[in-house]
């Protein structure tokens, strides 16, 4: 049986004056012990409080799935039987009365090469079949050619003049790149790097894997700069239609350039985003990406902003 501290009888004054002394000082030896065990037992439930409420996040966290939290079925371990979705009763595959969607056929004009299939014979009483079809069914398959590249060879002879002695040498038409990749290769290149992240040496395995075309590392970075090249005149143009939107997003943030660090501008706007590499994180870089803007410029009030702002 338990009885608490607060369930003893009270001691009297006449009961302690009659204590010996030496009995009241163990007693109060006592008193002191047990007040000090109460506020360790008091500490040690709070502890184990959260010890419990850890402990029950700890297990919520590693039974969760895919199909009790918003974990992507991917996550599942091998103990995690894989989700089924309820029957609903109905028959597999499109519903009766449903709208069919079917893969959409090219025009005739952009289709390179067509096959006549017509049968010859009648496949009841093997009748000779004759005539045409207005309304045949058509079958596309897309195939990728077996040689994707054409390599076109310039060869500039060199002829000595009889009248002079003076040795003179063809030259490239003017509409001739000088580089190992004419535009139509160039540009494919270029989306490698800029639109899906290839490394230089990803686009090098690319092009000898895929299109049987030998390059280096540094051929792909002198074409990217052809490509920048081309594409300058657009990209001023978007940035003049960008700064003359009436709102626009603002922000920066660290870019490496090798071993040196720079930084990435952006301003986002409904109908263009400019993006621009600047050295520093300054005014005057942000005074370069919003140049000759009039509009609403929405930023995180870093103070390279505020400046351009106040012409400082």
């Amino acid at each position: 049986m338990t009885i608490w501290r607060d369930e003893l009888p009270p001691v009297s004054a006449k009961d302690t004056a009659n204590t010996p002394p030496f009995v009241r000082a163990r007693l109060a030896v006592v008193e002191d012990l047990l007040d000090v065990t109460l506020g360790h037992v008091a500490e040690l439930a709070r502890l184990n409080a959260l010890l419990a409420a850890r402990v029950a996040l700890l297990e919520e966290r590693v039974g969760a799935n895919s199909s009790n939290s918003s974990k992507p079925p991917s996550t599942d371990g091998q103990d995690v039987p894989p989700s089924r979705p309820g029957r609903s009763g109905r028959p597999k595959g499109g519903q009766k009365g449903h709208k069919g969607h079917f893969r959409a056929l090219l025009p005739p004009e952009k289709v390179d090469k067509f096959v006549v299939c017509k049968p010859v014979a009648c496949k009841d009483c093997q009748a000779a079949l004759l005539g045409d079809d207005p309304d045949p069914l058509r079958h596309q398959v897309t195939e990728v050619p077996e040689k994707l590249v054409e390599v076109t060879e310039f060869q500039l002879h060199e002829l000595e003049c009889a009248c002079c002695g003076q040795h003179t040498r063809g030259a490239l038409h003017p509409e001739v790149p000088e580089a190992m990749l004419g535009p139509r290769a160039q540009a494919p290149l270029g989306t490698l790097v800029g639109q899906f992240k290839m490394s230089h040496r990803d686009v090098v395995i690319f092009f000898a894997s895929v299109l049987s075309v030998a390059m280096s590392p540094g051929t792909v970075a002198r074409m990217l700069y052809r490509v920048s090249e081309a594409v300058a005149e657009s990209v001023e143009a978007a940035k003049t239609l960008a700064r003359q939107q009436p709102v626009a997003h603002a922000d920066e943030t660290s870019w490496w350039q090798g071993r040196r660090k720079s930084w990435l501008w952006v301003m986002a706007t409904t109908i263009a985003t400019i993006f621009d590499v600047a050295p520093d994180r300054g005014g005057d870089s942000a005074r370069a990406l919003i140049v000759d803007f009039k509009g609403i410029l929405m930023v995180d009030r870093w103070r390279a902003y505020a400046r351009t702002a106040i012409g400082g």
